[in-house]
């Protein structure tokens, strides 16, 4: 069992930092992920941390400019995971379940 937990992360910055590919690089065919996100997706969508996702289940996106001037599209935190899933499907490593 290995913990790849970062504190104050959420779906989004974990992704976005490379977490989630760090993760997917240390499996192997049989492994399971245990994965929680919720809290920190509530955040500010563009204030300085950005970590936040849309509440909700909807397909709908939001633009925002973060405080470095950045623009970054925000997804409902479904879709993050539905991206992650295509993202992998078909790779030889294992593939999340969303």
């Amino acid at each position: 069992m290995l913990n790849r937990a970062r504190a104050g992360r959420s779906s989004k910055t974990f992704i976005l930092e490379g977490l989630w590919d760090n993760v997917l690089s240390e499996m192997h065919p049989g492994d399971i992920v245990l994965i929680q996100f919720g809290q920190n997706d509530g955040s500010p969508l563009d204030d300085a941390k950005a970590r936040g996702s849309l509440p909700g289940l909807g397909d709908d996106t939001k633009a925002v400019t973060l405080p470095s001037g950045q623009k970054e599209t925000v997804h409902h935190l479904r879709l993050v995971y539905a991206q992650i899933h295509r993202r992998h499907r078909g790779q030889r490593r294992p593939t999340p379940s969303c």
